[in-house]
């Protein structure tokens, strides 16, 4: 993007990068995943923190705009979070692919639970090749009861959060 400081004066916006989530991050970090409702993710029966994992974050000017964390298990790859300023697409997929792109050579499978309400992360990562692979119905709901976390949102944008949604990545 380029702006006009004053006439015949060009002024170029620093250009977006992506680079290692580091412990100072933390702080932006836990604000930004709050605000997406994703501060504690809920799936296949248990509750994580995302921003304990390691991953990549979004920075534009100086500033975080997203982040996506993850953990390995073996051959796989789990995508704990990933989420953006107003959930940007843009965003979204420039993480997923940075992700997929420095998953070990031995990784045979990338994974993401989501819920039912994230539309936008539901279609990044389709358009990035992923494929749903799995649907536990009340999946959400059953979990946040039976752990007590009540506190955590029980709906997004007016959309009750009820199912978990499983998407994987194949990439050999």
């Amino acid at each position: 993007m380029v702006t006009l400081d004053a006439p015949g004066q060009r002024l170029v916006a620093p250009e977006p990068r992506i680079r290692r989530y580091v412990a100072e991050d933390r702080g932006w970090v836990d604000e930004l995943l709050r605000n997406a409702g994703a501060q504690m993710r809920i799936r296949r029966g248990a509750a994580v923190e995302p921003a304990k994992y390691a991953g990549f974050v979004y920075e534009h000017a100086g500033l975080g705009k997203g982040i996506i964390t993850f953990r390995r298990s073996g051959q796989q790859l789990e995508v704990v979070a990933a989420a953006a300023e107003l959930a940007d697409p843009e965003i979204l997929g420039q993480l997923i692919d940075v992700a997929v792109a420095n998953a070990p050579d031995s990784c045979r499978r990338l994974w993401v639970v989501c819920h039912n309400a994230e539309f936008r992360l539901h279609q990044v990562l389709q358009r990035h090749r992923f494929r749903l692979c799995g649907v536990r119905p009340g999946a959400y709901e059953i979990t946040r009861t039976r752990l007590n976390l009540l506190h955590l949102p029980a709906q997004v944008g007016g959309v009750e959060i009820r199912d978990e949604l499983e998407f994987e990545f194949l990439p050999r």
